[in-house]
């Protein structure tokens, strides 16, 4: 490795290479400009050549490289404005005050962040990088809020399935999933705030372990993935790893452009929080709807209180109990929006998630996506197909064979609707989409058990419902983003 990789001086940056060609996987959408990126190492060893490798040949970025020994001198906004996204991969040191200052002002200015691997603990004893990251990993045993809390397990050469949680997501847009030889790390805390993009089954591993945050005007991007060349080399962790760098890099271009632009105009441009700038995109904010300890968000039909019994939030899950508990709605209305989230479901169960759910009928009705085990459960061979999970239950049966997961493994699930327009998604793969409202759907509501339902088949503004169907379900990571503003 060229020893300007061990940088002694910022001054000395330039000299190192700046590297575009083309890697030989599937290229996201080539964007306008190149993405700067600062990758910031040091304090854990690892494959020096295969690691820089994936910025050499990240045709979309030019890059430059120092260790974390140096790096707290260009945590200013002059050192680091040549910059538009800092990779770190930097592992367990201190950090001074003015240092600290200097970290967040470039948040502030709206700065690119993707974090990757060990680097979740480069600050481990700085309680506001825990937020920025949007978890906390524990070097040592510790105790936080009065809750005793183990040191984090981590093991080499592990073998697990990665399940893309949010294929709409700019990072991990293209992705299905995928299998992976990396290091697993186990019982560190996300925060409820973070938007999950990658999980596993895997019982060595954290079940989310990539996400995005954001803080100040910040985009951020936590990977786990990323101990050696393994994971280096494998085509799908490059692929979302260019598309973090692009995905937060975004923030920083265009926060650059309207202050190049208030400059030619004799203004002075000041950088605001995150809730006030203008400059922060106008995508919706994901929001969640179940916080993972306590039923918040939700109550009975057509009552304003939780049930008594059938339902409890345990283990991170929203768990029905199959007892007669009766569905649960959120509190909220939605008309437009983008949901997700994980289920499972026992041995021969069937549930579901039910969307436009109405307070003005008798009974919850509302279009269902189904949730069943498919082999076991006497619906999964009724209705010609339209009982399956993923169905629009007993209107629309899906248009792919799906891929439910075996009864105790965790599905990803996801609804969209945009205007009239529908999908359902299975594992990453888009299964169903249809019109609400149209002629094809008004002709399937005819033949369905719900024929007599008026307005049944439309879009309305109501509530989204877990099933209880008397059946082992459980919910986890539910989150939405409202997209009835445009």
């Amino acid at each position: 490795m060229n020893i300007t990789r061990r940088l002694s001086a910022f001054l000395l940056l330039p000299t190192i290479l700046s590297a575009a060609f083309t890697v030989a996987i599937a290229q996201p959408q080539t964007p306008k400009f190149k993405t700067r990126v600062l990758v910031i190492t040091g304090g854990h060893g690892f494959e020096e050549a295969p690691f820089f490798k994936l910025f050499e040949e990240n045709p979309n970025i030019t890059f430059q490289a120092t260790t974390h020994t140096n790096v707290q001198a260009l945590h200013n906004l002059e050192s680091a404005k040549d910059f538009d996204v800092l990779v770190m991969y930097d592992f367990n040191q201190s950090i001074s005050e003015e240092a600290k200052a200097d970290f967040l002002g470039l948040l502030r200015a709206g700065k690119g962040l993707v974090i990757l691997h060990h680097a979740i603990a480069a600050y481990p004893k700085w309680p506001e990088y825990w937020k920025i990251v949007g978890a906390h990993y524990y070097l040592e045993k510790t105790t936080v809020d009065g809750v005793e809390k183990a040191r984090t397990q981590w093991k080499h050469d592990g073998h697990y399935k990665v399940h893309i949680a949010d294929p709409a997501h700019p990072v991990t847009q293209g992705v299905s999933d995928f299998d992976i030889h990396d290091e697993t790390y186990k019982g560190y805390d996300v925060y409820p705030d973070c938007h999950p993009l990658l999980t596993t089954d895997s019982p060595e591993n954290n079940s989310v372990f990539a996400w995005a945050n954001t803080y100040e005007n910040s985009r951020i991007v936590y990977i786990q993935c990323g101990h050696d060349h393994f994971a280096y080399e494998n085509p799908n962790y490059q692929r979302i790893l260019q598309q973090a760098i692009q995905w937060t890099g975004k923030q920083s271009r265009a926060r650059e452009q309207a202050a190049q632009g208030a400059h030619k105009n004799g203004t002075a441009l000041t950088y605001q929080s995150r809730k006030d700038s203008h400059f922060v995109s106008q995508v919706p904010e994901w929001k969640s709807l179940f916080d993972g300890k306590t039923t918040a968000g939700w109550h009975s039909f057509h009552k304003t209180t939780f049930p008594e019994r059938g339902w409890v939030a345990e283990d991170g899950w929203l768990h029905c109990l199959g007892q007669h508990g009766g569905d649960i709605v959120s509190d909220e209305l939605f008309d437009q929006f983008d949901v997700l989230w994980e289920w499972k479901i026992a041995r021969g169960g069937n549930s579901g998630l039910k969307y436009f759910v109405l307070d003005s009928r008798k009974s919850a009705i509302g279009h269902e996506y189904q949730m069943l085990d498919d082999e076991r459960n006497p619906d999964g061979k009724l209705a010609d197909g339209k009982r399956l999970t993923a169905s629009f239950y007993d209107v629309l049966k899906p248009m792919v064979k799906t891929s439910v997961r075996e009864p105790g493994e965790i599905n990803h699930s996801r609804v969209l609707v945009r205007g009239n327009h529908v999908e359902h998604w299975l594992n990453g793969v888009k299964v169903l989409e249809y019109e609400a409202g149209s002629d094809a759907v008004k002709e399937a509501v005819a033949q369905s058990k719900f024929k007599d339902m008026p307005g049944f088949g439309e879009r309305a503004k109501g509530h989204i419902l877990l099933q209880d169907h008397n059946s082992d379900v459980w919910f986890r990571n539910i989150r939405i983003r409202d997209l009835s503003g445009g």
